[in-house]
């Protein structure tokens, strides 16, 4: 999950919420195959069973702009509303 992937784990600290009873992952290389990394350059990761949320976590290089405007992030997505958060600050 790289560097990002601790950013996951302080959402679920920061809901109070119990850790996943398992975790699957999905991914490979996709963007740059031939590079010298050997960590994956795409990856989806779904959490389920943590009480009161569902989480997915989504690593994509190579991508300039995702989901809100944003190229990184976590957005918080509830019934009556969402937070997207990244270093630039808070937006909806």
């Amino acid at each position: 999950m790289t560097d990002w992937g601790v950013h996951d784990r302080l959402c679920i600290a920061g809901a109070n919420a119990s850790l996943p009873k398992s975790i699957m992952a999905s991914g490979g290389k996709f963007a740059y195959p031939d590079d010298a990394e050997e960590t994956p350059d795409t990856l989806t990761q779904p959490y389920t069973n943590l009480m009161a949320f569902n989480m997915l976590w989504e690593h994509a290089t190579g991508i300039n702009d995702g989901p809100y405007g944003r190229d990184h992030g976590v957005a918080f997505i509830g019934n009556n509303g969402t937070l997207v958060v990244d270093r630039k600050g808070a937006g909806r």
